[in-house]
């Protein structure tokens, strides 16, 4: 007797191409609720929704780990491509930290071969000696992360030395992008010289936070990697770490929202910055000024058709060229296309910072050549409203015309708050 095979159901009859649509569809809908309950439907949608569901910020965690290293749901391992380790699991456990890494080094040395398209891991928050020795059981000359994020807020969980933090990164030989903000306990100088870690050499951006930026900045100019770099960004820039810019020759975007410099600095320092970096095709610059002289309800109405020139303001460092227009004034790149300034005016008009110097920012628009190829340019000012009389709207018409220098070429944007 001949037996007749199964008659496919409907969802086995549609094309896995519709199937993809549909939880595509789904995922793009807001609230993740919608695409679990998809992902429950039948085995078609499961398995497209995965990439959707566990592709980006999964959660390491000592429970996720163990019940993956378990055989449990392995059918997601090859789904996950971004995933952190973050503390809030770390008071959960009465087990002590050296056991708690022990245990969650030896599962992850489980499932991460299974793991083929992980590429980014971040680290948020966890304490240093838990990253120290996961990285070094379990991630040690991994060729696949090519991002890695190492977070911890202030001086929390800070790494025992300059030497950790360096052998812990060049554990990752195929990292391309670095993302750091972490204290280290002692400096370069305390550690002996002899030894270096070599700095990843695909390493092409950096973005350090406020916390170990000397030391990062230090070990990526003594590695010779600070040429490759093409993409920077410094949340905080303090005076005795200026000197490292220039080695990154080869910048193609630069962002230093926070640069904090000295009342002793030399002249044509912030000049001879950016002068290397022929590369540079976007800038993010942070400016804190003194809200000028003219006092504090001055941007009234009847003001904004006058300059700054016209009020003739008066600051206390009269006659000294301010850290950021000399800045300007030495960038030498003939491809910048992009400037971006962030100008916060501080609110006590005694704090010893220059008005805003606008004169020479004109002046560069219209005669330097390293902005002839400029394409946008972005104001966004910080405290010219809300305590003044004046409106958003008024304080953006009068930088306005202060910015007359600007080409029809190049779009301007202006944001007062």
């Amino acid at each position: 007797m001949v037996q007749s095979s199964p008659i496919p159901s409907l969802m086995d009859r549609v094309p896995q191409e519709i199937h993809d649509m549909i939880i595509d569809i789904a995922a793009a809908l807001p609230g993740a609720y919608v695409l679990k309950s998809a992902s429950l439907v039948c085995r078609a949608w499961e398995a497209a929704s995965r990439s959707h569901l566990f592709s980006s910020d999964f959660d390491f965690c000592p429970e996720s780990i163990s019940f993956l290293a378990n055989g449990a749901a392995e059918r997601i391992l090859n789904s996950i491509r971004e995933a952190r380790f973050e503390d809030s699991y770390r008071y959960a456990y009465d087990w002590n930290l050296e056991a708690l890494a022990i245990q969650m080094g030896e599962d992850m040395q489980k499932i991460l071969p299974k793991m083929t398209n992980l590429y980014s891991l971040a680290f948020l928050c966890c304490d240093a000696k838990l990253v120290i020795s996961l990285v070094g059981k379990a991630f040690k000359g991994n060729e696949k992360i090519t991002e890695l994020r190492i977070w911890s807020s202030e001086e929390e969980n800070p790494f025992p030395s300059y030497r950790s933090v360096r052998e812990t990164i060049a554990h990752f030989p195929a990292l391309e992008m670095l993302d750091w903000n972490n204290s280290i306990l002692g400096s370069t100088e305390d550690e002996a010289t002899e030894f270096s870690a070599p700095v990843p050499p695909n390493l092409r951006t950096v973005d350090l936070g406020e916390e170990g930026v000397y030391d990062i900045l230090d070990w990526l100019v003594e590695g010779g990697a600070a040429g490759s770099i093409q993409c920077l960004a410094i949340n905080t820039l303090f005076d005795d770490e200026l000197h490292f810019i220039r080695h990154f020759a080869r910048l193609e975007h630069l962002s230093l929202p926070g640069i904090l410099p000295s009342d002793e600095r030399c002249e044509g320092e912030f000049e001879r910055m950016l002068a290397p970096c022929s590369r540079l095709k976007a800038l993010q610059l942070g400016i804190r000024v003194s809200f000028p002289n003219f006092g504090r309800d001055a941007l009234t109405p009847p003001d904004i058709g006058r300059s700054s020139s016209d009020l003739q303001v008066q600051s206390p460092e009269s006659g000294k060229v301010p850290w950021y227009s000399e800045l300007l004034a030495g960038i030498s790149s003939p491809v910048l296309s992009k400037l971006w300034l962030r100008v916060h005016y501080e609110e006590h008009p005694q704090d010893p910072l220059d008005p805003m110097d606008w004169k020479t920012l004109n002046t560069l628009l219209q005669t330097s050549q390293s902005y002839a190829q400029l394409k946008e340019l972005e104001i966004y000012a910080g405290g010219l409203s809300g305590r003044q009389r004046s409106s958003a709207e008024d304080c953006e018409k009068w930088i306005r015309k202060e910015l007359n220098g600007v080409r029809s070429g190049i779009r301007l944007l202006v944001k007062a708050w």
